[in-house]
């Protein structure tokens, strides 16, 4: 009552939230078809070549009847008849040939990939603070005021005394 008093209170509240929540989803679908398609046109050539084959002692009555002389595209075939040793020479001359040669070769691919993924995440932070101060001063009552009570409830006393007396 007669002496000066101060308080200080602080109140510091804090709240720190966090949420985290993630969300993806992700489909690819391939279902494609790829054909590699490549073509060879070369040509194989066969060379020239000669065959040769003798028969010793040969009749002539069947060299008349029966031999035949072949001439074409692919070969010629010629007989010959040495009249000295009686020897028949059949020659055979093979012609050189291109012979063409075409291919064609097609792959072909089906994709079918089906991929699905997923992938989710979302931070939200929340902080909040709060802080309360309360100031609380008292100072002493004034002394005039406190004599002036003292002086009123002494002649309150003094009243109620001579008022019973009698």
């Amino acid at each position: 009552m007669f002496k000066q008093t101060v308080k200080d209170k602080e109140l510091v509240r804090t709240e720190h939230t966090e949420k985290t929540t993630a969300d993806s989803i992700g489909l690819i679908i391939d279902k494609s078809v790829v054909v590699e398609r490549s073509e060879v046109d070369t040509t194989v050539v066969v060379p020239k070549k000669v065959v040769e084959q003798t028969k010793e002692s040969v009749n002539m009555d069947s060299l008349i009847n029966g031999i035949t002389i072949i001439s074409d595209a692919l070969v010629d075939v010629q007989l010959m008849l040495n009249p000295v040793t009686g020897a028949l020479k059949a020659i055979a001359t093979l012609h050189p040939q291109s012979i063409t040669v075409r291919g064609i070769r097609t792959i072909t691919t089906h994709k079918d990939v089906t991929q699905r993924s997923e992938q989710k995440k979302a931070v939200l932070v929340n902080d909040k603070a709060e802080r309360k101060t309360v100031h609380k001063e008292k100072e002493p009552a004034k002394m005039g005021i406190l004599l002036a009570i003292a002086v009123l409830l002494i002649l309150l006393f003094g009243a109620y005394k001579l008022l019973n007396q009698k």
